[in-house]
């Protein structure tokens, strides 16, 4: 499975350049910047040699190579484990890395995550925090006013 995702971003990727040249040509380095992963994308997928950026390894192999079995009691180190290996907040795999339960992580965490009530899922702040606000705003004020009336109709 993740054969077929690396080929297919290998392909895309290979379209990419094919049309428009390096990801990292002035012109598509600042399309791309826009992007609020931007920055993220252009180191992931291509890198410098010398004068000129050739694509990154992710595109033909897996770089994760085997994973050691991670284990601390810091649950900010935890947070960044998980999204350096998975780039995602994943609270049962902090939960395992830490042997906490999701409350004291989410406690411990503070303002570092945020839960998503569009996606129903955990992300970091400066992901939550980042785009559209106003609209997820409003998408959350619609979720919450959902649950008063679902909450009220039980109650009622």
């Amino acid at each position: 499975m993740i054969t077929d995702l690396r080929e297919k971003l290998r392909n895309a990727y290979n379209k990419f350049i094919e049309k428009y040249g390096s990801m990292n040509k002035a012109r598509n380095r600042n399309i791309i910047l826009n992007d609020s992963h931007g920055l993220v994308i252009l180191a992931s997928v291509e890198v410098k040699n010398g004068s000129e950026y050739t694509p990154a390894d992710i595109l033909t192999k897996s770089v994760k190579g085997k994973l050691e079995e991670y284990k601390t009691e810091n649950v900010v180190d935890a947070l960044s484990y998980c999204l350096g290996i998975y780039g995602r907040v994943d609270l049962n795999i902090i939960s395992e890395i830490t042997d906490r339960e999701w409350p004291e992580i989410i406690n411990d965490l503070g303002d570092l995550i945020y839960y998503n009530p569009i996606k129903e899922e955990w992300e970091e702040a400066s992901k939550w925090l980042s785009g559209n606000v106003y609209d997820k705003m409003i998408k959350t004020e619609q979720i919450l006013n959902k649950l008063k009336y679902e909450s009220s109709e039980t109650t009622g």
